[in-house]
């Protein structure tokens, strides 16, 4: 790849990774606004956490039905996904504030789609880069821009509000434009990324996936820099060619990728069980939108530093991968608890000396680390996995099992009284 090709492909996928989970993101830094208006008060955020991954619905099909379907058609899926993202935030520009009865019906149906653009990024994202390029380093590059983009949608979507106006002031809040424009910006933002995925058809036409390489008539070299994994081995034996053991392949990918595939599971568990719990790692009294806003900006703008760190660092640490995502992950789920116990503890109105009654700066502290390891942990496991689309393909799934049942965990923290603060 020249280095003209690198450029193209670094800010393609990029803009392609801020596709995926932006207008997620977008609708819950808005939700310290949309809670102070909608019938469901600050229990909308745990009703949009589980709202999201409702959208899991379509990454299992995809995956687990129709897998050769999907990495045939995931040019055209990616595209698609990115269609209904901008679609879904035009509907919230112009009707986010319908309601029927004391339901957000607008913004919980457009949680949903959101949730299905978001959830499907991960299936079908990360394989469309796992196949750019000839050699490891062309994928590298490709899965770490990516994975930059992605999280980038958590800053962008911080510093929209910001300019809207909800980070600064008390209870009264003064909005320089209105929960409309805001939503117009962020359709305005997924049409470029549309655009720009698509300026790399001509790079992903000649790609091949190692799926279909049985229906090519063509049998690439390894002297063409494709990596073992990408394409079947063969051995010439006379006038035969013997293909290895097919089991004997697949446990080794197993044993490659088995490790990083559980880590995406553990990293997204506890990753997504957090924006349910937002609201209530602040006392009552505290729980305002300027508040509320530098807890979501700590949670959703640390992930891209821990997924650059991972990226400028990919080789060093790929020789020392399951030491770095062990200790990581039990880095990040001790965190994790502490979040809990600050979540569960009463306000201090209650008069209860707790060791968990802390400060808004340590709490955004706490959750900025959480959230740093998070990035640092989902980049190095997908560029980890990164050998053979396939496996790709259920990392994207492992990605949105784990962040199914962390989101489905705090709605139950919440709504079954594990919460004094809900209450």
């Amino acid at each position: 790849m020249t280095p003209s090709q690198s450029k193209t492909y670094a800010v393609g996928y990029f803009m392609l990774g801020l596709g995926s989970w932006l207008l997620v993101s977008c609708i819950f830094t808005e939700a310290a606004y949309l809670a102070s208006v909608a019938p469901e008060g600050f229990k909308l955020f745990a009703h949009f956490d589980v709202c999201v991954q409702i959208g899991n619905v379509v990454p299992v099909v995809l995956v687990l039905g129709v897998p050769k379907w999907t990495l045939q058609h995931n040019t055209s899926l990616v595209m698609c996904v990115l269609a209904l993202a901008i679609v879904t935030s035009v509907i919230l520009a112009v009707a986010w504030d319908v309601t029927f009865g004391s339901t957000s019906v607008v913004l919980l149906l457009s949680s949903v789609a959101a949730g299905v653009v978001g959830n499907s990024s991960s299936v079908l994202f990360f394989p469309a880069a796992a196949k750019v390029g000839r050699t490891g380093e062309d994928v590298a590059l490709a899965v770490g821009a990516l994975s930059a983009g992605v999280g980038s949608c958590g800053i962008v979507a911080n510093l929209l509000v910001l300019s809207q106006g909800l980070a600064v002031g008390g209870p009264n809040i003064r909005m320089y434009y209105s929960a409309s424009v805001y939503f117009f910006i962020v359709a305005c933002i997924h049409s470029m990324s549309l655009v720009a995925f698509s300026s790399l058809g001509k790079q992903r036409a000649t790609s091949v996936v190692s799926e279909t390489f049985e229906d090519s008539s063509v049998l690439h070299s390894s002297d063409a820099g494709t990596s073992a994994l990408q394409v079947p081995l063969v051995l010439n034996t006379g006038d035969s060619i013997c293909a290895p053991d097919a089991a004997i392949k697949k446990r080794a990918l197993l044993k490659e990728v088995y490790l990083p595939l559980m880590a995406i599971f553990c990293t997204c568990f506890t990753e997504y069980a957090v924006p349910g719990l937002l609201p209530y790692l602040l006392p009552t009294r505290a729980r305002t939108p300027s508040h509320l806003f530098g807890l979501t900006a700590g949670y959703l703008s640390s992930s891209i530093l821990g997924r650059l760190a991972s990226t400028c660092c990919a080789n060093w640490q790929q020789l020392r991968r399951n030491f770095l995502l062990s200790t990581t992950v039990c880095g990040q789920s001790i965190l994790f608890v502490c979040l809990l116990c600050i979540a569960h503890s009463p306000d201090k109105d209650a008069g209860v000396l707790d060791l968990w009654h802390t400060s808004l700066a340590s709490t955004i502290a706490i959750i900025t680390t959480f959230s740093f390891i998070h990035g640092y942990i989902i980049t190095l496991a997908f560029q980890s996995v990164a050998v053979e689309a396939r496996s790709t393909q259920w990392a994207g799934l492992l990605n949105q099992m784990g962040a199914l049942a962390g989101s489905c965990l705090a709605f139950i923290l919440v709504h079954y009284g594990f919460i004094p603060r809900a209450k």
